[in-house]
């Protein structure tokens, strides 16, 4: 089994193994396995930038994104309207919704909520971040672009 570390970061910035930098505002007990790291929002970019663009620009954007693409699926999933292009329209539409709608639960909890300055943990929680905020948006978004190329192929084919 591997040798487990006890951090107590209490009211301080402080450094933990591997280098891993947090600040935590109040009394916590992290405790970390050999080699484990934890996720620090704050080193990954500017909080001045991001509490206000991810903390209350995003919930504005995700509500708009998801009314108008929802409209957008609820009309192009009609019988009379189901044609090639639409098809490939109303699956640029899921794509878009998906790729704002997986990172939205850990961006309120981190921004809107104000927790961006905890460690991020258990280990679990790190990695899920992880893929919801950086893979997933990405296969999404990369899945729009690419039927936005299929759309522009059919339409000129």
């Amino acid at each position: 089994m591997a040798e487990l570390e006890e951090l107590n970061f209490t009211n301080r910035s402080d450094f933990g193994p591997n280098g891993t930098y947090v600040i935590v505002d109040q009394n916590e007990t992290v405790i970390l396995g050999e080699g484990e790291r934890l996720v620090n929002v704050t080193s990954e970019m500017d909080i001045a930038y991001a509490v206000p663009l991810y903390g209350y620009c995003m919930p504005f954007l995700l509500v708009v994104t998801i009314v108008a693409n929802t409209l957008i699926v609820v009309v192009l999933s009609k019988r009379h309207m189901r044609t090639p292009t639409n098809a490939v329209l109303m699956a640029m539409a899921l794509s878009d919704m998906f790729t704002l709608l997986f990172p939205a639960p850990w961006l309120f909890y981190m921004y809107t909520f104000g927790n961006h300055y905890k460690p991020l943990s258990p280990v679990g929680a790190c990695y899920a971040w992880r893929a919801m905020n950086d893979i997933i948006p990405g296969l999404f978004h990369t899945a729009s672009i690419w039927l936005t190329l299929a759309l522009a192929v059919q339409r000129y084919l």
